[in-house]
């Protein structure tokens, strides 16, 4: 059977609160079963010549196979609602100031990809007045991270990546403007530093508004993609093939309308047997002020509806001083949520940004506890 075959067009009720687990073949976890201890004796000695034990299988990576994060995840047994500052981490782990090959003014935007154990983060870096997409690695499971290099750099502004694998190819989608670029779907060459233009998805200007934030995923074999206009409406396109350029929009687009606390995606949809956790940042005082959970109940071509999860909002800025009473990284407003899952037991290991108020956008990691 194959993991759509499970689908329904429309998703269940909300009562489910059991995430269907993270990124890579993930499989459930059952109980042990083992025989019985019989303490009779055998009454004879085998004669056989004794059998090799075979050697133990190498443990499978959590994030492993052709496709990267799956759809759906498997069972994880809490959802990534409740996330935290992670001890293991020295907060902020990315800077401007790590930047050594621009003269950056801040870094923003992070996303993860994990693949056999390897972790990788893309995220934006800001310099003479653009953005481009760089390429940070860690060699401790995401507690510490390494800026590498700048992966994608245009002759305008990207930012915002959004990477995964599907059926063996990496792609990458990014944020541009939306009112003079078309959405792009980027495919790597060789992974992670080398990247062509593979789609244009489609043209914002053919639909008559902007769209920008771009999260895409498979649900019910199709593929989804959530975009958010500037400040307050949510659109939703689809196609059955990901590298198209005739993405078709929702029949009720605007699927959201005037919801400015949750219209623009701020991270990776997470998608489940029975619905999707979608994460959106909010506009609400300005622009990505905190981050809101909501369960997408509802998608069909026709039809949409989504609830927030009452954990919201799951990012917002600390109000924090530091030492010398200054607003420490994350202080003012926090936009952007990344979670992966790290293996039985060990909960959530997330990449977010925060911003201390001056516009000095930072890169941080976050824990949540299984």
């Amino acid at each position: 059977m194959s993991q759509q075959s499970r689908r329904r067009p429309v998703l269940a009720s909300l009562g489910a609160t059991v995430v269907a687990g993270l990124s890579g073949c993930v499989g459930s976890v059952g109980e042990q079963i083992g025989t019985e201890d019989d303490s009779e004796e055998p009454t004879e000695t085998p004669t056989e010549e004794p059998t090799e034990t075979p050697e133990p299988e190498p443990d499978e990576s959590i994030h492993s196979g052709e496709s990267i994060p799956t759809y759906p995840y498997a069972d994880t047994g809490t959802e990534p609602l409740n996330p935290r500052p992670d001890d293991a981490a020295d907060n902020p782990v990315l800077t401007a100031d790590d930047i050594d090959d621009y003269d950056a003014s801040f870094v923003a935007d992070p996303t993860l990809y994990i693949e056999d154990d390897e972790w990788h983060m893309f995220f934006e870096v800001s310099a003479d007045g653009r953005g481009r997409i760089a390429h940070a690695v860690s060699d401790d499971a995401g507690e510490s991270w390494e800026y590498d290099q700048v992966v994608l750099n245009l002759r305008h502004h990207v930012s915002g990546p959004y990477v995964f694998k599907w059926d063996g190819e990496y792609y990458m989608t990014t944020q541009a403007n939306p009112r003079t670029r078309p959405v792009m779907l980027f495919k790597a060459n060789v992974f992670p530093h080398d990247w062509y233009r593979a789609a244009e998805l489609y043209d914002p200007d053919q639909y008559d508004h902007g769209v920008t934030d771009h999260a895409l995923f498979r649900w019910d074999d199709t593929w989804w993609n959530i975009a958010g206009d500037e400040r307050r409406h949510t659109y939703l396109y689809y196609s059955e093939e990901l590298e198209a350029s005739d993405w078709q929009p929702h029949e009720e687009n605007p699927v959201v309308e005037d919801r400015p606390a949750a219209s623009r995606p701020g991270g990776r949809p997470i998608v489940r047997d029975d619905d999707v956790l979608a994460f959106f940042q909010s506009q609400v005082g300005g622009f990505g002020m905190e981050v809101n959970a909501y369960r997408i109940t509802e998608l069909t071509p026709s039809a949409y509806a989504d609830t927030e999860h009452p954990a919201s909002p799951i990012l917002t800025g600390t109000e924090t001083l530091d030492q010398h009473d200054e607003p420490t990284w994350n202080s003012y407003r926090m936009h952007r949520y990344d979670p992966w899952y790290l293996g039985d037991g060990e909960g959530w290991r997330a990449v977010v940004d925060g911003d201390d108020g001056n516009d000095d956008w930072k890169i941080g990691v976050y824990h949540v506890r299984e």
